[in-house]
């Protein structure tokens, strides 16, 4: 199911001249581990996300050059190890925010932090305290640490797609590359919905 779109995006890029990579470190994940992971995280994690670890390992990643001098980022490994830790509470991260919250409407940021509180980070970026994360709709949103509690605009959100798996689909036309700057600063400091727009892309 989400490995054919790993296969084809590699497939394109070879024909570009481009040597695509994908694989796992740590192999395959079972039953018993996802079981594992839902006891030691705040919540269960979400039927499409364990579909994906079921399917594609352990630390799966995608690379859209695996060329030494090459300078494109596409799917960072996802540890189920680092999944884990992001989902041992992040409730309270939330709480964090906002205790380090300053001048900004209270009601508004408790409200918004009630509702981030259900959200399942999936997708890190590099140990900065960002995530895609999915809400309590199955949504794929970006979590902004830190700054959505000092800047009541971020509050709206930013969402990137409808659901994990409409992520991967939408991704996949892109083969998988990241947008220009990488997730996290394409979606710093944004609201509102992702338009998946060809010009955000190298390809």
């Amino acid at each position: 199911m989400f490995k054919e779109r790993f296969f084809a995006a590699r497939e394109a890029l070879s024909q570009r001249g481009l040597n695509a990579a994908l694989g796992n470190y740590k192999g395959t994940i079972s039953e018993e581990d996802l079981l594992m992971a839902d006891k030691k995280t705040d919540q269960p994690m979400p039927q499409e996300l364990r579909d994906f670890f079921s399917e594609v390992g352990d630390a799966f990643e995608f690379r859209p050059d695996a060329s030494e001098q090459s300078s494109l980022y596409g799917w960072e490994p996802i540890h189920l190890s680092d999944y884990i830790i992001s989902g041992q509470g992040f409730s309270t991260a939330i709480d964090e925010d906002l205790s380090n919250s300053s001048g900004v409407d209270s009601t508004q940021l408790r409200e918004e932090a009630a509702r981030r509180k259900h959200w399942i980070p999936f997708y890190g970026f590099l140990g900065g305290g960002d995530f895609l994360c999915l809400d309590s709709s199955g949504r794929v949103q970006f979590y902004q640490a830190l700054d959505w509690a000092q800047d009541v605009s971020l509050c709206d959100g930013f969402m990137v797609a409808g659901s994990f798996s409409e992520f991967v689909e939408r991704w996949s036309e892109f083969h998988f590359i990241a947008p220009q700057g990488g997730w996290t600063s394409f979606c710093w400091n944004r609201t509102g919905v992702f338009d998946w727009a060809p010009s955000h892309f190298v390809f």
